[in-house]
C-alpha cells in the first residue's frame, strides 16, 4: 500500500515554481536543487525574496493596476538601475500629457466647443530687465 499524497500548499507550489523557473542575471538558478534539498518551502521563498522584487508592467502613475497580469519579477540589482529611468519616463509622460491637454482645449475653444477659453500662460523672463542707463554702461 502506498502512502497518501500530501496536500499541496501555496508555499509548496511557489517553491516548486522558483526552483524550476527563476534564474539570476547570469542564467544560474537563484536556489539550486542541491541547496533546496536541505531547505523547507518557506526557506526557499525567503531566499528568493532576498534577491527578487515584484515590478508593475504599467506603473501606477500611468494607470497601471494591482493585478497579477500587470506584475513581473526582476532582480534587485537590475531594479536599482532601472528605477531612475522609470521615474524620468513617467515625468516626461506627465509633461507631454499636460501640453496635449492644453492644446486640445485651445483647439476646442477656437472651434467654439469648449466651455471655458484658456488663457495663454505668461512666460517668465529668465534674466531680470535692465534700465536704459544700465544698458548704456552707467552704474547705478
Amino acid at each position: 500500500m502506498t502512502r497518501p499524497r500530501k496536500h499541496e500548499t501555496k508555499a509548496d507550489i511557489a517553491a516548486t515554481l522558483i526552483l524550476q523557473h527563476c534564474k539570476d542575471g547570469a542564467g544560474c538558478p537563484i536556489v539550486t536543487r542541491e541547496q533546496a534539498k536541505g531547505m523547507s518551502a518557506d526557506q526557499i521563498i525567503r531566499e528568493w525574496r532576498k534577491r527578487v522584487i515584484r515590478q508593475h508592467g504599467a506603473a501606477h502613475a500611468t494607470g497601471g493596476l494591482d493585478h497579477p497580469a500587470n506584475y513581473w519579477f526582476t532582480l534587485r540589482e537590475v531594479d536599482a538601475v532601472e528605477t531612475p529611468r522609470d521615474i524620468s519616463r513617467i515625468a516626461k509622460g506627465k509633461r507631454l500629457e499636460r501640453r496635449q491637454a492644453e492644446f486640445r482645449q485651445l483647439c476646442l475653444s477656437k472651434a467654439g466647443q469648449a466651455t471655458e477659453i484658456p488663457l495663454p500662460a505668461r512666460k517668465k523672463h529668465r534674466w531680470p530687465k535692465r534700465s536704459f542707463a544700465q544698458q548704456r554702461g552707467a552704474r547705478p
